[in-house]
């Protein structure tokens, strides 16, 4: 691991910029980017530009890079630019060959780079070997082997090496389907783009379906083991009927993996001399809504899964091979051969080769690597850079991962810029993470804190901006005002859950020491917690639950709530103690109402407690809440708290989950009849929104770089279907297990009539 170095020099850009100017700077920046880049720091635009570099440095860097980097297998991209025609609306360096030497002049300069670096790769096994383009399928067959072979001479290509390569429709010949299979291609991207002939003809791509139709064949016929079909969404005169005609279309093929891209006008595409970082607004919102269209049709029609926002897989096509750094399995290397390719040297360096074929040969006769820009880099850029890209792909930044990545918490290597995140609105603190709170603005505000300023001069420099500096920065725009979720969680702390959840009492009633519930609180403050609910089956002795609520309130707890059939005693006096105590709310588990419950709740919202009433939610409730709701109004209450059962007892949790999902809606239109609010413990967020808010322990706020979805809020294990526009609620699979695993515990954990009200763990499979 390398040595801890953690300050941004110079401070937050944030703090000293306009706003206006770091907007314009980070178009640049994307502009400067090739299309699907991620959003690494620092940016190619900030990396130094050089003509040509010292092998023997380079080298010496990667073999460092992969001591450091030991058991992270690093992955090789291989650049080839030709292509027979030039497509209007790709963004990568592409150019047609004048003659079949010329690719075969370019494959000599390839060994070439590879020779130059091979020695730093000795030993090292290799993750992925891909090929991309360009047309690298436009190959002959003896150039094909000639290319495979300086890889498989030069690097350790083991049966576990996942090979990669892109094609054409109009090259995937039945010939050369059964070339690239031999040569060991395993998995294959076939650059459909649309089936729409006019369309492709526009964009100066003459295909036909029936060429599509046949490369899939061939590919398939061929043996390959796994097919990718790429399509395009926001394509210059495509429309939402043409990109769902095309999803219908693969309906037939069965393929292992769909992917969608959303086209992005960048520095090689051709369409009107248009250059921009990406669509605009409109044009892009208008895009993304296509796509998600296509990946419902896709999982609802074909039964595909799904792992990110722009691809669906089936079988082993979601182990798809990567090629840049994306910070998977919190990063590993990858090394960029050819023209325009970019390298990722873990904890080392980041540079690109130059894009245009001729100088590329040119440096490397010259015995010099074809670098045009390079950045060597510092242990904060690489804090940084997983800190930005982790936040933007996965909405989240975890601290355990940090910590075992760098050696130090996130709080003590990046405490400023996260504590400015936070206290900003940004970011907000989810057991060990941080999360996102506001996806639209998160790709601005994360680069203005996170950028160094030596970093934004370079960038202003190269980008030909002239920086703008404004006292007391552009700080941060507000959170929007239907902000879907507060900057705390509320962990359930009770003696009627499993022994391992802090409890009031231990297991056949003896209490626990004040000093072991202060311990237990101060590591879930640590963890981020800022809410608390004490939980018990027995009424609470009032001094019991003040000494409880002081010590929350000492240690930093802003919401602290107790959950019990009642108060000992239940004064008025009884309550004022337990509110000066630091206690903000009284949960009041609803049985037979009677005058005792219904004085301690007069007394309770006398002292200044919100109270809610806790019901058990099953049977006849989900059908007719009104009953519960009218007493839960009677009492006083501003909440009512459903406890959904987790299959003790006998129960089907699976039965019950489809019977809520089902009558969700009955239930919010109750409570707004009634004016109270309506929580419902133990449930999966993504079943119930948005009829209700749900309490629960873990959480995300998922999105991903590309996508401005602000409202979504879904559990970990909810990845697979995070972009639906309209969540199916858990998969029977999902369901089925986690009654299984209840029925299990249930004879263990829940053997009293009184211990049910409690099953408030949070679901997690």
């Amino acid at each position: 691991m390398p040595p801890r170095e953690h300050r941004n020099g110079g401070g937050i850009p944030a703090l000293i910029y306009d706003g206006d100017f770091l907007r314009r700077l980070f178009s640049a920046s994307d502009l400067n980017s090739l299309p699907e880049s991620p959003p690494n720091y620092p940016p190619p635009l900030a990396w130094d530009p050089v003509e040509g570099a010292d092998p023997a440095a380079v080298a010496a860097r990667w073999k460092e890079s992969n001591r450091l980097n030991r058991g992270k297998k690093p992955v090789i991209y291989v650049h080839l630019p030709f292509c027979q025609y030039i497509c209007k609306f790709c963004g990568f360096y592409r150019r047609i060959p004048r003659a079949a030497e010329e690719i075969d002049r370019y494959l000599r300069g390839l060994e070439k780079e590879v020779l130059l670096l091979k020695d730093s790769f000795k030993g090292v096994p290799i993750r992925n070997l891909c090929f991309g383009g360009g047309t690298p399928s436009m190959l002959t067959g003896p150039q094909l082997d000639f290319l495979l072979g300086i890889f498989r001479k030069n690097f350790l290509i083991t049966p576990g090496t996942r090979i990669a390569m892109e094609a054409s429709p109009q090259t995937l010949t039945p010939a050369k389907a059964r070339k690239l299979k031999e040569i060991g291609v395993n998995y294959l991207s076939i650059g459909v783009q649309s089936f729409d002939e006019k369309l492709m003809r526009s964009l100066n791509r003459p295909q036909t379906r029936g060429q599509c139709f046949s490369a899939i064949r061939n590919a398939r016929k061929a043996g390959i083991e796994n097919l990718e079909v790429d399509l395009m969404t926001g394509l210059p005169g495509q429309t939402e009927e043409t990109l769902l005609r095309d999803i219908d279309t693969l309906a037939d093929f069965d393929l292992e993996r769909v992917y969608i891209f959303d086209w992005q006008p960048r520095e090689f595409t051709g369409c009107g001399g248009l250059r921009l970082p990406s669509l605009q607004d409109a044009a892009i919102d208008r895009a993304r809504e296509w796509r998600r269209k296509a990946i419902d049709r896709l999982i609802s029609r074909q039964g595909y899964t799904m792992r990110c926002g722009h691809w669906v897989y089936k079988r082993k096509g979601e182990q798809w091979p990567y090629t840049y750094d994306q910070q998977e399995e919190e990063g590993y290397s990858i090394l960029g051969l050819g023209a325009t390719s970019i390298s990722y040297c873990a904890w080392r360096q980041r540079y690109q080769n130059v894009s245009d074929a001729e100088k590329y040969r040119a440096m490397l006769d010259r015995g010099l690597l074809p670098v045009e820009r390079l950045r060597v880099l510092t242990p904060r850029d690489e804090m940084a850079n997983h800190s930005v890209v982790k936040l933007l792909h996965i909405n989240q930044l975890v601290g355990g991962h940090f910590m075992k990545k760098f050696g130090s918490r996130p709080e003590t290597a990046l405490g400023k810029e996260l504590d400015y995140l936070v206290r900003g609105g940004r970011l907000f603190r989810s057991s060990d993470s941080y999360v996102i709170r506001d996806r639209a603005s998160a790709t601005f505000d994360l680069r203005a804190v996170f950028y160094e300023p030596s970093v934004i001069e370079k960038m202003a420099e190269r980008a030909g901006i002239d920086p703008v500096r404004k006292p007391g920065g552009c700080g941060l725009s507000e959170l929007p005002a239907d902000e879907p979720f507060r900057n705390s969680r509320i962990c359930p702390l009770s003696s009627g859950l499993a022994p391992e959840d802090l409890g009031l009492e231990r297991r056949g009633g003896r209490p626990r020491a004040p000093a072991e519930i202060a311990a237990e609180l101060r590591r879930k403050r640590d963890e981020g917690l800022e809410g608390i609910i004490f939980a018990d089956a027995a009424p609470l002795r009032t001094d019991r639950a003040s000494l409880l609520a002081g010590m929350a309130a000492r240690l930093g707890f802003r919401d602290i709530s107790f959950m019990a059939p009642g108060l000992g005693g239940g004064s008025a006096k009884d309550f004022r103690r337990l509110r000066n105590s630091g206690a903000s709310s009284f949960a009041l588990v609803m049985g037979k109402a009677g005058p005792r419950k219904e004085a301690a709740a007069r007394a309770a919202a006398e002292a200044g407690l919100s109270l809610a009433v806790v019901k058990l939610l099953e049977g006849k409730e989900l059908l007719k809440p009104q009953r519960s709701l009218s007493a839960a109004k009677k009492l006083g209450a501003a909440s009512l708290l459903y406890v959904l059962p987790a299959g003790y007892g006998g129960r089907d949790t699976l039965a019950l989950y489809r019977d809520l999902k089902k009558n969700a809606g009955r239930i919010r239109a109750a409570a707004e009849k009634a004016g109270l609010k309506v929580r419902i413990l133990n449930s999966l967020p993504c079943l119930l929104r948005p009829h209700h808010e749900a309490l629960f322990e873990s959480f995300v706020h998922i999105a991903d770089a590309r996508e401005n979805l602000s409202g979504i809020i879904k559990l970990e294990t909810c990845l697979i279907c995070k972009y639906l526009l309209h969540c199916p609620g858990p998969s029977e699979k999902y369901l089925d297990r986690l009654s299984a695993r209840n029925r299990a515990r249930s004879a263990n954990f829940y053997s009293t009539r009184a211990s049910r009200y409690y099953d408030i763990r949070p679901i997690k499979a």
